[in-house]
């Protein structure tokens, strides 16, 4: 290989990971029109291909148009990934590059890419003008195939100790799926984001900020392991109430927000299980902070059901005499969804 290859399969050399960055280019992506400026010469051309002269000049003109609906999508995708806090996403045009079978040179373009040091989202968007239904078969294969070769390329730029969690997805807008690519997605473990949950997942990062990642997270990663959260234990107190087992502890939000996952009613479940909680309102949200800020505190417990047992092992026996109520260790569960 050589040293120009080398450079080919850089793959994260098209990342914007300058926080200044990040947040020019959301500011771009959340006006509602494209906008660029052209010579005063090209005016003509480009108002018969839909765009308006919105700042005429000698030297230079600004020129606009509305987003296409791909470009809407895109651009909402972007600015999620972005609000959720990612510290590098991708720049417009980014390709993801790898080595076929063969040794040649491949390259995929990638609607959406962002990193840290937990989790790598590589995301498809794929929408309709009207809405109806569209195969995404030939898509599917094809993400499908390459998923190997670019995970290899991915996870050889890391240690075994510290490599990301790939998710891999298609967001969609306007697009009825079939029952037959559903199949595709889930067998090849590929995610799929509809409108709906695109709405659902806005919404929540909008009152919840950075702290709301990991309820969407759980949403791509329910069962699997949190890294850097195994073996977290706590002392605690284990009893019986109405012959459930319950357990009594301390701990910090930085340890529950990992594990923990609230189910929305403006969620959809696959798995079957109740929404019950209304989202928060982000007015709501700010009396709480004001209120804490000012040195008040809530006294009361937060109710969690953990979907995997736990560990929990006794102190010294001689201080365990009451039959119901014993004090020990609990290990909290290092998975993604484990705490409702």
């Amino acid at each position: 290989m050589t040293a120009n290859d080398e450079s080919e399969l850089d793959l994260f050399s098209n990342l914007i990971s300058n926080q200044a960055e990040l947040a020019k280019q959301a500011r771009v992506f959340r006006k509602k029109r494209i906008e660029k400026s052209i010579s005063p010469y090209d005016a003509d051309s480009f108002e018969q291909k839909g765009w308006e002269v919105t700042r005429p000049g000698k030297r230079s003109s600004r020129i606009a148009r509305p987003k296409r609906h791909d470009e809407q999508l895109e651009h909402r995708i972007w600015l999620l990934l972005f609000n959720m806090g990612y510290s590098s996403i991708n720049a417009s045009g980014f390709k993801l590059s790898y080595r076929r079978e063969d040794g040649k040179l491949g390259k995929k373009q990638i609607d959406a890419f962002a990193l840290d040091d937990e989790t790598i989202f590589i995301i498809e968007c794929k929408s309709k003008e009207i809405r109806g239904r569209r195969s995404l078969q030939k898509d599917l294969h094809e993400t499908a195939f390459l998923q190997p070769f670019v995970r290899k390329e991915i996870l050889a730029r890391y240690t075994k100790g510290q490599r990301p969690k790939l998710i891999w997805a298609y967001a969609t807008k306007n697009i009825i799926w079939s029952e037959a690519d559903l199949d595709r997605a889930q067998s090849a473990g590929i995610h799929v984001i509809s409108e709906n949950e695109i709405q659902y997942f806005e919404t929540f990062i909008k009152h919840m900020g950075m702290a709301g990642k990991y309820q969407i997270l759980a949403e791509f990663l329910q069962g699997q392991k949190i890294e850097g959260l195994q073996g977290k234990t706590l002392p605690a107190v284990r009893g019986k109430i109405g012959g459930e087992t319950f357990y009594s502890f301390v701990t910090s939000p930085r340890n529950l927000l990992k594990i923990a996952f609230i189910n929305h009613q403006s969620l959809a479940t696959p798995g079957g299980a109740p929404a019950y909680q209304r989202m928060i309102e982000s007015s709501r949200i700010k009396k709480i902070g004001k209120f804490i800020e000012d040195g008040g505190y809530f006294p009361t417990n937060l109710l969690v059901n953990f979907t995997q047992p736990v560990r929990f092992d006794l102190i010294d026996n001689k201080l365990n005499a009451d039959p119901n109520i014993k004090f020990g260790w609990i290990t909290l569960p290092s998975l993604y969804k484990s705490a409702w």
